[in-house]
């Protein structure tokens, strides 16, 4: 589980660190924020599992952040000295709303929660397909179009734009959900898929050439160009290698 913790007040943000290590050692914080635009900042960054939200900041409210990046995928549980804005906090899908001074059971309870629901969203995202021996599984997709059930192998790449991700397919458009790419790239068999870039993740079955350019590009089946490293190019080469023998 990583998360972040968002808290105007230092002390604040120590506690929870603290409560969280004694408590429930299965949480890796991966950032702090001290005010809503450095949240804003720092989410736009990482990908955490759940935000651990103040309600009252020096330069807005957990709800401005909220609102500024939405939509987001990651979980919320409010932390605040504020009885009266449980009911506002529950619109917004919060897991959890603590009080302060915080009981260390109740924070590890709504961890805990916040543990279930990232196993179900996954578990939700990805069905088993038995009578398709060449692509057992499908993965769901949602938007406001409706929801689609995909073939693995039918996708080309994955491309992202801020919390959004965009598939390409074969033989059909493409088809964008609000979700990051962090969440597909934990989902997606890695045999298969590779992260090239930080916006783009390859299936190898649909690599075209790898183009001797000098900008470490690799082109894909539907004729599309994707960036990657050096690095990470060497990496799509032993996957291919290791996919396809000879």
């Amino acid at each position: 589980m990583q998360a972040v913790i968002v808290d105007d007040e230092r002390n604040a943000r120590l506690n929870i660190k603290v409560l969280l290590e004694e408590h429930y050692g299965k949480c890796q914080i991966i950032g702090e924020a001290c005010s809503v635009n450095s949240a804003i900042t720092l989410l736009q960054s990482t990908k955490p599992d759940v935000v651990l939200l103040d309600v009252e900041m020096l330069d807005g409210t957990g709800f401005d952040l909220l609102d500024a990046v939405s939509p987001y995928n990651f979980h919320i549980i409010f932390i605040t000295a504020y009885e009266s804005f449980a009911i506002r906090a529950f619109k917004y899908n919060a897991l959890d709303y603590i009080l302060k001074p915080i009981d260390y059971r109740e924070l590890k309870l709504a961890m805990q929660k916040a543990e279930q629901w990232k196993n179900l969203d996954k578990l939700d995202s990805i069905i088993p397909d038995p009578n398709n021996e060449s692509s057992p599984f499908k993965i769901k997709l949602s938007n406001s179009d409706g929801t689609f059930f995909l073939d693995i192998a039918s996708i080309i790449r994955l491309e992202s734009f801020k919390n959004y991700t965009t598939f390409h397919l074969e033989n059909r458009p493409p088809i964008v959900v609000s979700k990051t790419i962090g969440f597909y790239e934990d989902l997606l068999p890695e045999s298969i898929f590779h992260r090239t870039h930080q916006s783009h993740i390859i299936n190898i079955n649909h690599v075209f050439q790898l183009v001797s350019d000098g900008f470490s590009t690799i082109r894909m089946r539907d004729g599309t160009k994707v960036p990657t490293s050096i690095r990470r190019r060497e990496q799509v080469k032993r996957k291919i290698r290791k996919a396809k023998p000879g």
